[in-house]
This record gives structure tokens, C-alpha cells and sequence, in this order.
């Protein structure tokens, strides 16, 4: 119905604004990844799912004619402020251990946690959990929430509990509440900033006075590295990828790359033949070579058309430049990466 031509509007298209409806609330994309999918500002989708939500509540109003009460002035000013305030609110994704961002948080709030004579013990793994999020917004969530959890606090600990499997890594934190609290921990604003940054609630509730709050950061996310001199092939491999649950980072040189290899443990390396200092031939050799990186998927992208080699050394698959999205789409599915 969003096509019909009663609710056309001058400022954009229904079919558009269907589709960006669709894709944020059906297919839950980012507002980002919609405007790479749909090849148009962020602002405009911002303006098109506002849009696209007034024409939707009118159809609704039409089927179901029921009187409701108006907002207050107050009230009204008010949501909409909280609505500008989100939408402005910009998420740059990154590949981060979340684990690292508990204990930035938790030191965050040492003040409050001393004035209220609160503990908050953390069990992590002892190695990176790593996610893809918005550091800086993540941190002020977790911040929030252990905010508002120590002030609804009725004892003298707080436990968070972060276990990370091949699927998913889950946060669980529990605490004894004041028996007179019965409001969420969670109100609309961090909510739809969970939603935000992609994070799901598996649980949010009281039992016997302990409050259990479960969110999952989603399922674990492929991580790309490309090694090449050429930053524009990995600003490129950005975009053929944005509409999937995959980070992307680069490394402008040998050297650089296999660190990182070593470091991040990728899911797989794209990997460039000729760069100065250490072609991607040594590379590669040095990758299979070594216990931490021989595991790790590697495919070729060169000019130069050796396929044939690049197997022989160890590499999982060849890709000529210049690179094509359904080529690198291809071999990735091909190694299970997406």
C-alpha cells in the first residue's frame, strides 16, 4: 500500500521509501548499509524512513479509525528530541575486543561503585573476544547499564559473566535489586540503541529479587584482512562487502600484514603479490610456515595470472585484479568466510 498514489509525497519516491523500510525493519540493516545498498546519502535515508513510518501509521490510522489520546506538548517535544537525538546518533562499526571495553566501562563508574559500596566482578576468557561494534557508543550502553544496575542494587555485587562460543558471544549480568524497583533496566532510549548497534536482548528479567540482563553481540563476525600497498583495493573490498556480516581491515605492507594475521587471527587474508620490501609470495610462505597463521585462509589477488603457483604455495584460492565484487563474493562463500 505504500505504493498507492493517495500517500505520494513530493519530497521522495514510495517505492523507495519501501524499500528502506523494509531493509531497516524486515532484513534489520544498519542505516549505513542501506545507503550503500541503495546508493544514496545517509541523510536521505534518515529522511525516508521517517517518512516512510508517518505514511505507514496513516494506513493504519485508516484501517483501524480509533480515537487515541494526544501527547502533551511536554511529552511530544520530548520524543521527538530523543528521536532527533538517535537518528543524528552515528555508528562507525569496529572490530574491537569487547572484553577490554567491560573493564573501560566498569572503571568508568569506580565513584559510584565506591559511594554505594558496590563490587562488580567480571568473568571473562582470558583471551580477545572480539566483536563488531561502536566502541564509543558501546561504551556509554555498558556504562548506562551498570549505572542504573548499581543504584537499583540491593547488595554488594554486581556479576558479569561474558562467554564467547564459535556462534555468538553472550553478557550476562545479575544483581539483587530493591524490592520497590520494578521498572526495566532497559528504557526505549538504550533499547533502540541496542537495536542500533545490532545487539540482541536474550533476556531482561527478575526472579526472587535478582535481575538477569542477557545481550548478545550476534553471531561471531568474519574478519577480511588485505594485505596490499594499494589502499584502494581494500576501500573497495568495503564496499563489495557491505551488505554482509564482514570486517574488513587493511595492511599496507608485508610486514604489517602478517602482525596483524598473527594478532587478529582473520578469517581470511587477501593478499597482494607485488609490494615492495616483502612480496606477497614471501607472505605467504611465512604465513603457512608459522603454527599461529598455517590455519588461516589465504587467497591471491594479483596482476599476474599464476594461479597455478599460488596453490603450490599454500594459498586457498588465485583472483585476477582487477577484482571483480561477484569474483571475491565467489571465493569467499567458496571458503565458508560468508
Amino acid at each position: 500500500m505504500l505504493d498507492s498514489s493517495e500517500i505520494r509525497s513530493a519530497s521522495s519516491s514510495p517505492v523507495r521509501r519501501h524499500h528502506v523500510l523494509r531493509l531497516r525493519y524486515v532484513e534489520r540493516l544498519t542505516i549505513q548499509s542501506i545507503s550503500y545498498e541503495l546508493d544514496m546519502s545517509e541523510r536521505q535515508v534518515y529522511r525516508d524512513l521517517r517518512q516512510g513510518e508517518e505514511d505507514l501509521t496513516t494506513i493504519l490510522q485508516s484501517w483501524y479509525m480509533e480515537e487515541m489520546d494526544e501527547p502533551s506538548p511536554g511529552d511530544s517535544e520530548k520524543s521527538e528530541l530523543v528521536t532527533l537525538e538517535i537518528e543524528q546518533l552515528k555508528t562507525e562499526f569496529q572490530t574491537i575486543d569487547i572484553k577490554g571495553l567491560i573493564y573501560s566501562a566498569r572503571s568508568s563508574i569506580d565513584q559510584l561503585l565506591s559511594i554505594r559500596n558496590v563490587n562488580v566482578v567480571i568473568q571473562a576468557p582470558p583471551e580477545p573476544v572480539l566483536v563488531s561494534t561502536d566502541p564509543v557508543v558501546a561504551k556509554h550502553v555498558l556504562i548506562n547499564l551498570l549505572s542504573s544496575a548499581v543504584q537499583r542494587s540491593d547488595g554488594n555485587t554486581l556479576r558479569l559473566l561474558l562467554r564467547s562460543t564459535d556462534d555468538r558471544t553472550v553478557l550476562s549480568l545479575h544483581f539483587t535489586q530493591k524490592y520497590e524497583e520494578h521498572e526495566s533496566l532497559l528504557n526505549e532510549i538504550t533499547t533502540e540503541i541496542l537495536y542500533r548497534l545490532q545487539w540482541e536482548i536474550l533476556q531482561n528479567s527478575v526472579q526472587d529479587s535478582t535481575h538477569t540482563l542477557e545481550l548478545s553481540f550476534g553471531k561471531n563476525i568474519p574478519t577480511v584482512l588485505v594485505v596490499d600497498d594499494f589502499e584502494g583495493l581494500s576501500q573497495l573490498l568495503k564496499r563489495y562487502l557491505a551488505r554482509y556480516r564482514c570486517y574488513v581491515l587493511a595492511a599496507a605492507d608485508g610486514a604489517s600484514g602478517l602482525s596483524m594475521a598473527r594478532e587478529i587471527q582473520p578469517d581470511a587474508i587477501i593478499l597482494d603479490v607485488m609490494m615492495p620490501n616483502m612480496d606477497g609470495w614471501e607472505v605467504l610462505q611465512r604465513l603457512r610456515n608459522h603454527p599461529d597463521t598455517r590455519h588461516i585462509t589465504v587467497i591471491i589477488c594479483s596482476v599476474f595470472d599464476d594461479p597455478g603457483l599460488a596453490r603450490a604455495l599454500g594459498a586457498s584460492s588465485f583472483l585476477s585484479k582487477p577484482v571483480k565484487r561477484e569474483d571475491i563474493i565467489q571465493a569467499l562463500r567458496q571458503e565458508h568466510i560468508l
